[in-house]
């Protein structure tokens, strides 16, 4: 420990004074930036800290229940509130209520919704709580949990201490035991009042005056390449796309990393700077990255935010080897680690950059590997499983966060702020780093202005813009790529082969393509077309199967629309997205679609002939089209007027809505393809899995359930929407 922590040794085990009922500390650094920020602008759901854990077994909710309000007990920072003191912000600790554990019933298909709803829930810090828990029931014996805290009481560590904790407390209460935790040391206000004392001294000069030189003259912005002009105040909306280190370019890091006497962090950070700068166009780069804050063990077993972030500084030089870059990334990661203890809020404070609504200070990029251990929890009698909802919020404009799995690759997400990016314009960022990252570590000697950055041999300085153009297929054993090209080989290879099962309906792979092919063609003469929308309202059948692959055959993107949902949110998808048609039976068309909607309708899937479509309009119900039946034979370029590219948009899909408005997420082919492609390394997928469609084709789930078999042989099974809200029958 540094002398200067020793001197401060004394305040941190000093006991807490006490006024009455509640006990009154100042707030740490971290949490008075989050409090200012929530008091610029209030109600936001970006410090949200969810956690979503499923749970299968009998579950004892009541005993549930009693174990968080024990933790809450014991951690006196999760009955903490915030108030506006005279020199800031104040932490007001309570006495200990009893935590309360909402119980929900919902069907499966609801439940990951209400989950991703309950975690985007903005906290009010004056009253708390900041802790809430959620229990969703889908079944006599299956639950999904949903815990979130706000930042300024929890950090990635803390949700590890939580899931320990609960699933001691749980076990000893099943056993009729008395709890097994020891008591804490100290308490999280305890370490606030000791960081403030401590950074009120002249402790922190050293330190200060390391990042004063370090970044001097450093860029106040990164001007990468958005699709659209970045707001005066960020609303910090955000998604996130997949992205999975190859296992063969994960072994070769790791030896490069060996020989260069370096972390997986810091090549992987190298890459990422490198990336950014190609897309950029600057040869100066800062990235921030979380340091844990706990460098005493008192702290380890604490709930809290202790977590930092430091700035990581980068020039890649044009001549610069990758080798050469990596040795330069060691020597600044280390010492720039050793200058860690400067709050990052002190270090604003101290460089007074030039303050800006629209983007965060200093950096506006992140990295974050997470290698240690996963929040895990284990409750006698339960299959556990813990993981958190897609990102709907993004901190910062880009967060490249990835995971060490145990088994030597690394798996994770680039989340992004969607006031500047498209999902498309992301997941081609995240490209040209997996790209980038495979090139470098297995030949590191290559010039940076060498390394591949695009799926073609594409060879730009390294300081130059990114070329936004498009740039074909990216290269690999995934052949074609686009779904429809896939599907293609598929049928080619296998046409005997069941594509597609739905009770006692049955489809080869090439009856599935013949009837696509077919209703394509209506699709065409009904005005689909390359990256124009066809709105999809079916119930789940073949005939769903059908009309997915039949708009993406027409060159158009479809868009789920669920029958069941409200009149208003399909009034709200119809008026946003404008699709030029779409494809449901009558009497969802009936009920559901006004007058002046191109209106596809499906015959009954249980027809004799499906497959044949009359397109009506709603404003002139007596026309229908006269046209001959189509052919079921390839479609040309020619026929859908443009050759059918990677780009192409393949669907939208629209948001919950629980914010605000429902969004539409546009993805193109390009990206779901990635993904498989990504994932078939990993999973060995082949022609003899059976898939099943378990969710709603308005949810993005489906995307990798319905193409997971199409692209790889398998088969896909369609789940009738009343078994998947019986456990039993599923």
């Amino acid at each position: 420990m540094p002398a200067a922590q020793d001197d401060a040794q004394g305040a941190m085990d000093a006991p807490p004074a006490e006024t009455e009922d509640v006990l009154v500390f100042p707030a740490s650094f971290t949490q008075s930036r989050l409090w200012f920020m929530d008091r610029l602008a209030p109600g936001g759901a970006v410090y949200n800290v969810p956690l979503v854990i499923g749970l299968s077994g009998p579950l004892d909710a009541a005993l549930l229940a009693d174990c968080l309000t024990a933790l809450a007990r014991r951690h006196e920072v999760l009955r903490t509130t915030f108030a506006e003191g005279e020199d800031g912000p104040l932490q007001i600790v309570r006495p200990a209520p009893a935590v309360r554990l909402e119980v929900r019933d919902v069907t499966a298909d609801e439940a990951e919704r209400a989950a991703a709803d309950e975690a985007a829930r903005p906290f009010d810090l004056t009253t708390g709580p900041l802790l809430r828990a959620l229990l969703l029931r889908t079944g006599p014996a299956e639950h999904l949990l949903v815990v979130t805290f706000h930042h300024t009481v929890c950090d990635g560590w803390s949700l590890g201490v939580f899931c320990r904790e609960l699933g001691t407390l749980y076990q000893a209460h099943v056993l009729g035991l008395a709890s097994p935790l020891p008591d804490l040391a100290i308490q999280y206000a305890d370490y606030a009042v000791w960081q403030r004392e401590r950074l009120e001294s002249a402790s922190l000069d050293g330190h200060l005056a390391h990042w004063r030189e370090r970044l001097a003259d450093a860029p106040a912005l990164l001007t990468l390449p958005t699709d659209r002009p970045r707001p005066a105040v960020a609303t910090h909306r955000g998604a996130e796309v997949p992205l999975t280190v190859s296992e063969t370019a994960a072994s070769k890091l790791r030896d490069l990393a060996r020989a260069g006497r370096c972390t997986p962090f810091m090549l992987l950070l190298a890459a990422w700077q490198v990336t950014l700068a190609r897309w950029s166009g600057q040869s100066d780069v800062c990235v921030g990255s979380p340091v844990a804050g706990r460098d005493r063990p008192e702290l380890e077993p604490l709930i809290g935010y202790f977590a930092n972030t430091v700035v990581l500084r980068a020039r890649p030089a044009a001549d610069m080897t990758f080798r050469g870059l990596l040795d330069r990334t060691r020597r600044t990661v280390l010492a720039d680690l050793a200058h860690q203890d400067v709050p990052f809020e002190r270090l604003v404070e101290e460089l007074r950059p030039d303050r800006d609504l629209g983007h965060h200070p200093l950096f506006q990029a992140a990295f974050v590997l997470q290698n240690a251990e996963p929040a895990r929890l284990h409750l006698p009698g339960l299959r556990c499983t813990v993981g958190e909802p897609a990102a709907r919020t993004a901190k910062f404009d880009l967060t490249l966060a990835l995971e060490d799995t145990g088994d030597g690759g690394f798996t994770g997400v680039l989340e992004y702020a969607t006031d500047l990016f498209d999902a498309g314009t992301a997941a081609s960022l995240a490209e040209s780093f997996l790209l980038l990252l495979e090139h470098a570590v297995t030949e590191p000697d290559t010039a940076l202005s060498d390394l591949r950055l695009v799926a073609e041999d594409h060879r730009a300085d390294p300081v130059a813009p990114h070329p936004r153009a498009r740039t074909g297929a990216p290269a690999g054993p995934a052949g074609p790529a686009t779904l429809t090209g896939l599907f293609e080989r598929q049928a080619a290879r296998t046409p005997d082969a069941t594509a597609v099962v739905a009770g006692t309906d049955r489809l080869s792979y090439a009856e599935l393509d013949r009837r696509a092919n077919r209703l394509a063609r209506r699709l065409l003469r009904s005005g689909a077309g390359p990256d124009r929308l066809v709105a999809l309202a079916l119930p789940r059948s073949t005939e769903l199967i059908v009309a997915i692959l039949g708009v993406l055959k027409a060159g158009a993107a479809y868009l789920p629309v669920d029958p069941t949902a409200p009149a208003e949110r399909v009034r709200h998808i119809m008026t946003d997205a404008a699709p030029s048609c779409v494809l449901t039976t009558a009497e969802t068309a009936a009920r559901l679609f006004p007058d002046g909607t191109t209106t596809v309708l499906l015959t009954d899937p249980a027809a004799p002939a499906p497959g044949d479509h009359t397109v009506t309009d709603r404003a002139a119900p007596a026309t229908t089209t006269g046209a001959p039946p189509p052919g079921d034979h390839a479609l040309t370029d020619a026929e859908r007027g443009a050759a059918q590219h990677p780009d192409h948009l393949a669907y939208v899909i629209y948001t919950s809505g629980s914010t605000g408005r429902p969004k539409g997420v546009a993805v193109a082919h390009r990206q779901v393809v990635r993904l498989l492609t990504a994932a078939a390394e990993d999973f060995g997928f082949g022609a003899d899995d059976t898939w099943s469609l378990f969710h709603s084709c308005a949810f993005d789930f489906s995307v990798w359930e319905i193409w997971g078999p199409l692209a790889h042989g398998g088969t896909l099974a369609v789940v009738p929407a009343r078994v998947t809200r019986s456990p039993r029958e599923l």
